[in-house]
């Protein structure tokens, strides 16, 4: 866990050292595609815990993402209805 850890500080942001991270956790998925397992002391050993990640996605999911979806949905729809308006067909499908 100790190697793991400071791999991770002198590495960080570097790409292959990403993908190195990803292969552990494709490692440590369960079958069937359920939820990847997390080492919940790695956690612990940088200040955090996988409840605060989870409250953290949440706030950042609510104060940021779910604003830009909700105006690109209301932008959309101004599209859709601005062709409608001019009569100019269109169609979503990507068939």
């Amino acid at each position: 866990m100790n190697r793991l850890a400071n791999d991770c500080e002198q590495y960080q942001g570097q790409e292959l050292y990403t993908r190195y991270l990803d292969q552990i956790m494709k490692a440590n998925t369960k079958k069937k595609g359920e939820t990847a397992m997390v080492c919940e002391g790695l956690l612990n050993y940088f200040g955090t815990s996988s409840e605060e990640i989870i409250e953290r996605t949440k706030k950042e999911q609510e104060e940021f993402y779910l604003p830009k979806i909700e105006n690109l949905t209301s932008q959309v729809a101004y599209l859709q209805d601005l062709l409608i308006q001019n009569n100019i067909a269109f169609n979503l499908d990507s068939k």
